[in-house]
């Protein structure tokens, strides 16, 4: 299976042509954006929307020995984040989409999207606490490594994965621990939860 990206355009907000992917929350205290695009102001917030138009060739979409099927796929991969301007604390929103569709074989057209909250609360100079939210709406190709056949399938396998995290973090001298809990979900499987103590020096 050999994929070729033929086109990437972005349509609005520059920077990265790259669609946007669904990543997992990390506990992170500030969110990185490598965009330039410097964002639209909305209030004490600023949006720095994005529109990402693909075209990849795929000359085995099915991954298959024999009898290969070529298809061209289409990706519109719009996004959105918006993050506060405050002195103090922290608040971020994304959401965004992958729309793939295919020239010829549209039972794989698939329609991805997440919406994730993010925000820190500073207690004081030396204590903060964070948390966050994502929900996910994913796919997996029929023809990812693992799968059934293809053949055995109609469509591609669709699934939703659900993330959230509390934590906190204080400086003690020069010590700063930072504690976060994150729960997931992936549905229809049962939640799984994990805790990450890390200590660092200021």
């Amino acid at each position: 299976m050999d994929r070729e990206l033929v086109l990437a355009m972005a349509v609005l907000g520059l920077g990265s042509i790259t669609p946007a992917s669904a990543a997992p929350i990390s506990a992170t205290l500030k969110k990185a954006d490598t965009r330039e695009f410097p964002g639209l102001p909305i209030g004490t917030f600023v949006a720095l929307p994005q529109v990402v138009l693909s075209a990849t060739r795929d000359d085995n979409i099915y991954a298959q020995r024999t009898d290969e099927t070529e298809d061209t796929i289409f990706t519109l991969s719009p996004s959105l984040l918006l993050q506060s301007d405050w002195e103090r604390h922290e608040l971020s929103v994304d959401l965004g989409a992958d729309l793939d569709r295919y020239q010829d074989a549209d039972s794989e057209d698939v329609e991805d999207f997440w919406l994730g909250l993010d925000g820190t609360r500073e207690l004081t100079e030396q204590t903060q606490v964070f948390g966050g939210v994502r929900h996910t709406r994913d796919h997996e190709d029929r023809y990812v490594p693992g799968a059934a056949w293809p053949e055995l399938q109609r469509e591609p396998t669709r699934y939703e994965h659900d993330e959230a995290y509390p934590g906190g973090a204080s400086e003690i001298g020069r010590l700063r621990p930072t504690t976060a809990t994150t729960t997931t979900t992936l549905a229809p499987s049962p939640a799984v939860a994990s805790t990450m103590l890390i200590a660092s020096t200021t």
